[in-house]
């Protein structure tokens, strides 16, 4: 399994409702999927789920819906930074070292970036 402890710093964002977490779990969030994110691709995947599932929860519960609005509105910056900060720091690896490693290997045709 990738990751276990920024896992389980997630669960302690998805408890608070993502609003009233404590500063030292986000960060600690940040800091196990960033460092996750630069040891295995794959950990990107995880972190999509761990934005899809609420949204689809969300889409499916009503009261689930009205308690994650809520909680993003109240904290929408704090929330970008958690999930963004993980997804910048991979996006810039992946543009500046991976695609040029990927594209020196050979073996995935040149039309895909």
């Amino acid at each position: 399994m990738p990751d276990p402890a920024g896992l389980y710093y997630y669960l302690d964002l998805e408890e608070s409702g993502f609003a009233g977490a404590r500063w030292r779990a986000r960060g600690l969030f940040v800091l196990f999927v960033t460092l996750a994110l630069l040891t295995r691709y794959s950990v990107v995947f995880v972190l999509m789920a761990m934005v899809v599932a609420p949204a689809v929860l969300a889409a499916v519960v009503p009261e689930f819906r009205a308690r994650l609005a809520g909680a993003w509105r109240r904290a929408l910056p704090v929330n970008l930074l958690t999930f963004g900060c993980p997804a910048a720091v991979f996006g810039f690896f992946y543009v500046n070292l991976a695609r040029h490693v990927v594209a020196g290997i050979g073996h995935v045709p040149g039309f895909i970036p």
